[in-house]
């Protein structure tokens, strides 16, 4: 079978993390989104994997290369320089889609039974089908309405106000390539905003299944931070024999060789220490925490809910809590930051205080003792 990830946007939404990489390579535990994705679509039975790609794609295509290491077959296709959206760019991979596929976002996380979804639709007979989910905020998604026998009857995008549905598109759809012949050439074009509602206008067969298990958007903050607890949560307890721990590690916690964790300090249960990272003397780690290759933490550091990048130097007494910090970055002693997003290589100054809210753009320093409650971009 075969799927196309699109991995091919800016993901602004989670800026400033995607300012230097594209979001499908964001962490979610100790690989990017789009290992997660990749693996999940192997474990499904998808052998032929086609991915688009445009903005930071050798990141990409070098992370993935020809999928061996998944045991499937991955190609990638470039966008170039002009974004053709979500239907616009799967159409320039349809030489290589001759068959029914599936198409999933390069920010989803996920681990929906997608053999029955393909089921489903085969049985109905459909041209395009939309996995769905029940949430309580619609207003980031496009909201479906079905009938009775599940097709489609209508397709709201990102309603405001009183909405006709809690179901949501999950941006999962599985397409017979005749749809194909829908979407224009070299133009931009959106499954949500164009396709489907003119599917629906055609009287194509649309339908929308909703899909069992875990599924999330994450590419935004609060979505992704939701996705590594989601993924830490379903983690087994590993501790390499290359590591030192000095201090207490309670439950399902990885650390990885060559890890030092001082004594008197605690990682709670689920966390991530990967490989090369120093906790020092009474710092306290998670829970719902990743700590990425040689990042180190001082003495007395307290790092909740969070996702720390690789090679950060996080001095004493520090805070973080519910945030995201960006590789490269150096935390002055007695910093606090709460609920925020740090880009890569910022300086953030001693005793600086980052409220929560705040976004930080990459290589930006904050003086010492400085409050920052805004989003700061130079």
């Amino acid at each position: 079978m075969k799927a196309v990830i699109l991995a091919g946007g800016l993901g602004e939404r989670m800026n400033p993390l995607s300012l230097t990489r594209p979001k499908s390579m964001l962490y979610i535990g100790r690989e990017p989104l789009i290992h997660h994705i990749v693996r999940h679509l192997a474990s499904q039975g998808f052998d032929e994997i086609i991915t688009t790609v445009g903005y930071k794609q050798e990141q990409i295509t070098s992370y993935l290369g020809s999928g061996q290491r998944y045991g499937v077959r991955i190609t990638h296709v470039s966008e170039g320089k002009k974004a053709l959206g979500t239907a616009g760019s799967v159409k320039l991979a349809k030489k290589l889609l001759d068959e029914p596929f599936l198409v999933m976002q390069g920010d989803a996380v996920t681990n929906a039974n997608l053999v029955s979804f393909v089921e489903r639709h085969r049985e109905v007979g459909a041209m395009a089908s939309i996995g769905a989910k029940e949430v309580e905020n619609t207003s980031l998604y496009g909201v479906l309405v079905l009938r009775s026998d599940g097709s489609v009857k209508e397709f709201v995008e990102k309603p405001k106000g009183e909405v006709p549905s809690k179901l949501i598109s999950t941006g999962i759809y599985f397409l017979d390539p005749s749809s194909l012949d829908y979407i224009p050439d070299g133009k931009p074009y959106d499954f949500a905003k164009d396709l489907f509602p003119t599917l629906l206008s055609k009287t194509a067969a649309v339908f929308g299944f909703p899909l069992d298990g875990f599924w999330i958007d994450g590419g935004e903050k609060e979505g992704y931070l939701q996705a590594n607890s989601w993924y830490l949560q379903n983690m087994h307890r590993n501790i390499s024999p290359e590591s030192t721990v000095k201090g207490e590690v309670r439950g399902n916690v990885y650390v990885g060789r060559n890890v030092m964790i001082d004594s008197g300090s605690s990682v709670a249960n689920p966390s991530i220490i990967d490989e090369g990272v120093n906790v020092g003397k009474g710092s306290r780690i998670g829970p719902n925490t990743v700590l990425m290759k040689n990042t180190k933490a001082g003495r007395n550091a307290r790092i909740l809910a969070s996702s720390v990048y690789e090679n950060c130097d996080i001095e004493d007494d520090v805070l973080i809590e519910s945030s995201v910090i960006a590789e490269d970055c150096g935390i002055g002693k007695g910093a606090e930051i709460r609920d925020a997003m740090i880009g890569a290589s910022c300086k953030i100054g001693k005793g600086a205080k980052i409220m929560p809210g705040s976004i930080i753009y990459p290589r930006i320093t904050i003086k010492a003792g400085q409050t920052i409650n805004e989003i700061i971009q130079s």
